[in-house]
């Protein structure tokens, strides 16, 4: 969960772990309202009472602005054998840049629950990569929206999986990849920026070299699109290797950055 205090919320009961924490900055409202009023003045499923200790807003039926009223978020939903709780504060529960509006009604048929598209078992309100592309939301939502990018040129989308636009490519530096106890050799990582849109990539690559010594093994990079950046490593196999296949893995993570800002409402609809 991304608000933890959400795991005790509970229709019906309506029982709180740490109501001060739950109140927040709404003291005043705490102060002024009556935790026993049965209205609901904005008919979302909640009695004034109901709303008064939770701190959401009794005359508006969505406190949050996210299109979901404070009553859906919190009566909540079961999947994969469990009760999931959208915060009615919030108008993104886990921060992935997605407004729950949005997570919770695309890809959803009338009457179905919140859509789990990857099928993790996580549902997308709750899982900061959609698709599981290995590319979140807010990194693929960046390159939706972009401005002056051609969308049918530039198909990112969060709930639709695409090959990262962020190169990895490594190679042996030895004819036949064959090495021996004791050899160096030198092995290179690339990594290159192959966006479409004028951004660019920083991040950082992490080789982890198994049994073989040396380095270095990580490399920072920060690149223009279209450029590349590469990392070279000299290995060497221990004295004592036997004839063995060694697994080397590199691991990359990457971000978007660019001179210029903007501003999208996490809260608009995404078209698929």
């Amino acid at each position: 969960m991304a608000n933890g205090r959400m795991n005790e919320w509970r229709m019906g009961e309506w029982r709180i772990a740490n109501s001060e924490s739950a109140n927040g900055d709404n003291d005043d409202n705490s102060n002024e309202c009556d935790p026993d009023d049965p209205a609901d003045t904005d008919d979302d499923g909640l009695t004034d009472g109901n709303e008064c200790v939770l701190g959401t807003n009794p005359e508006v039926d969505d406190s949050d602005g996210d299109t979901i009223s404070d009553g859906d978020e919190i009566a909540g939903f079961e999947y994969n054998g469990k009760m999931w709780y959208t915060d009615p504060q919030e108008m993104d529960t886990n921060d992935d840049g997605l407004g729950d509006g949005v997570e919770w009604n695309t890809g959803r048929a009338e009457g179905e629950i919140p859509p789990d598209t990857d099928g993790d078992g996580t549902p997308d309100l709750f899982d900061r990569d959609n698709d599981g592309d290995g590319m979140d939301d807010l990194f693929e939502r960046t390159l939706h929206t972009c401005p002056g990018c051609d969308p049918l040129e530039n198909r990112y989308h969060p709930k639709v999986w695409n090959t990262c636009p962020i190169g990895l490519y490594t190679e042996v530096g030895d004819p036949d990849s064959v090495v021996r106890p004791n050899q160096t050799f030198v092995y290179t990582t690339t990594s290159s920026n192959e966006l479409k849109p004028d951004l660019w990539v920083r991040g950082n690559t992490e080789l982890d070299p198994d049994l073989l010594t040396g380095g270095p093994l990580d490399m920072f990079f920060d690149i223009a699109r279209e450029q590349s950046q590469s990392l070279y490593s000299n290995l060497t196999v221990p004295s004592g290797a036997g004839n063995q296949d060694v697994e080397l893995t590199t691991s990359l993570e990457a971000q978007l950055h660019t001179p210029s800002v903007w501003a999208w409402d996490p809260n608009s609809t995404l078209s698929i």
